[in-house]
């Protein structure tokens, strides 16, 4: 980060107006958690470039760390007006509403991405997690084995196992039991650096009598990343 910084820093005193160096410099600011200096570089960068939908996108998401969610929200309504195919700031948007308890109107939001964008594994995901915090078990399974088909990442794999894990009916079922088995070898074999492989593994060499049951998972999303399925 600090090479990049000195590099953009570089061309912006040569070219001030460089409306993309500017997004760079909100972007490594953005990283650094410096919420302020990143408004103040995307707002820059829109300023030389009002169409750049990506420095509002990134804006949106610093103004939301910062605590203002109101303008944060209107920040992606405009970037998803000047760019109806760009599924990020919609995504954004379901991400808010959701962390402010607004369940079925994230559902909604996630739901006309997948209508726009049917390869977008993340919004299943999220719809996934939203039948999981409501209880509706049956509804998060149909909803993570749609976003497996899509990408069979960790993530998405440990939410699978989570949610069968928590099934204890379902896991009567030898075929039940037997997939979650696979699953937790998959994902300890193909992602063994994950944070989810260790309890994977425990899954897999349990008892078979006495699975262990996972810890809960969170939401994912571009507004809250640092967060996952844990």
């Amino acid at each position: 980060i600090d090479k990049a910084e000195i590099g953009f820093k570089e061309i912006l005193t040569k070219k001030p107006d460089s409306y993309y160096s500017h997004y760079q410099m909100g972007i490594i600011h953005l990283q650094r958690k410096k919420y302020e200096a990143s408004i103040d570089a995307f707002d820059r960068s829109l300023l030389l470039n009002k169409d750049f939908v990506a420095a509002r996108i990134g804006k949106g998401i610093s103004l939301y760390h910062s605590g203002n969610k109101k303008l944060s929200k209107e920040e992606f309504e405009a970037a998803t007006q000047q760019d109806a195919a760009n599924e990020l700031a919609p995504y954004n948007i379901g991400i808010i509403l959701f962390n402010d308890n607004l369940y079925n109107e994230a559902i909604g939001i996630f739901k006309e991405i997948i209508q726009k964008n049917p390869e977008f594994s993340d919004a299943h995901y999220q719809i996934s997690y939203i039948y999981y915090k409501r209880g509706d078990l049956e509804q998060a399974e149909k909803e993570i084995r749609k976003a497996l088909d899509l990408e069979r990442n960790e993530g998405n794999l440990f939410a699978l196992i989570r949610i069968l894990s928590e099934q204890r009916n379902k896991m009567a079922n030898p075929a039940i039991k037997k997939e979650v088995l696979d699953l937790g070898r998959e994902l300890a074999e193909k992602f063994p650096s994950s944070p989810h492989a260790a309890q994977a593994e425990r899954l897999v060499i349990a008892d078979e009598d006495n699975p262990v049951i996972l810890q809960s998972y969170q939401s994912r999303g571009n507004v809250n990343r640092c967060s996952s399925y844990n």
